[in-house]
């Protein structure tokens, strides 16, 4: 019998992103993506800024010390059985 393993996933959190890049030198990219204009026919425009944080924090070899440090729990118990996270 599979065990089964339940997904939770914690959504990265946006405003300790920010902070996070503005402490690694990023305040203009940051500021950039806090302040772009996003237009599209839906109210919330967080999950693109999210999208854009993680592009840059690849970008810039720092995305698993974020995910470390100030996201943890970004993937929840199916990465941790997985020994990811």
């Amino acid at each position: 019998m599979e065990k089964q393993v339940e997904t939770y996933w914690e959504r990265l959190p946006l405003r300790e992103a920010y902070q996070f890049g503005i402490e690694k030198g990023l305040s203009d990219e940051i500021s950039d993506i806090r302040n772009m204009d996003i237009e599209w026919d839906l109210s919330y425009t967080s999950s693109l800024r999210r999208g854009y944080i993680i592009d840059l924090f690849q970008a810039r070899g720092i995305w698993d010390e974020f995910k470390a440090i100030k996201w943890p729990r970004w993937c929840g118990r199916v990465c941790r059985t997985a020994g990811v996270g």
